[in-house]
């Protein structure tokens, strides 16, 4: 069994527990918040989503030292020395250029997500591509979207990609 934790507010729980409720078990995903981060540093992740900023970054650097995979906010993380010499796949996404994951157009119905840089998946590899990502009724943030995106990449929970 592996884990995945995600830091993000609410708002982004919510949207990615609902979207992702048939694609994974409901105890391999973990969210985290800067209150309850502490009682998860000697947990080993299979992946860590940091969709916010992170007030105990000593506790961070353990959980990051031991995860497979980073998804990594650009957009709020600036500092991308914190990720350098960690020798996990680390994966940024934001609006930011050089991000590994970016928006290349929105409309009010869809995303469409730029995925700039080969993501190594479990057991698969995702290239360069645009993936069209629907907001759906629940009107998904770019950033959510990205998350989802990039969840379905790794671990291969969209048959339709």
């Amino acid at each position: 069994m592996f884990f995945i934790g995600i830091l993000t507010d609410k708002n982004s729980e919510n949207n990615i527990k609902n979207v992702m409720k048939d694609k994974f078990n409901e105890n391999e995903l973990i969210f985290l918040n800067n209150e309850n981060l502490e009682n998860f540093r000697n947990v080993k992740f299979d992946s860590i989503i940091i969709n916010e900023k992170v007030e105990n970054e000593y506790i961070l650097d353990k959980i990051l030292k031991k995860s497979k995979y980073i998804l990594w906010n650009s957009d709020i993380h600036c500092k991308s020395d914190k990720i350098k010499n960690i020798c996990s796949n680390v994966i940024t996404y934001g609006y930011n250029s050089k991000a590994t994951v970016t928006i290349s157009s929105a409309t009010e119905e869809n995303y469409m997500i730029f995925i700039q840089e080969n993501i190594h998946g479990n057991n698969n590899l995702a290239g360069m591509q645009e993936i069209k990502f629907e907001k759906n009724k629940n009107n998904i943030n770019a950033y959510d979207g990205m998350i989802i995106t990039i969840m379905d990449l790794i671990y291969n929970t969209n048959n339709n990609m």
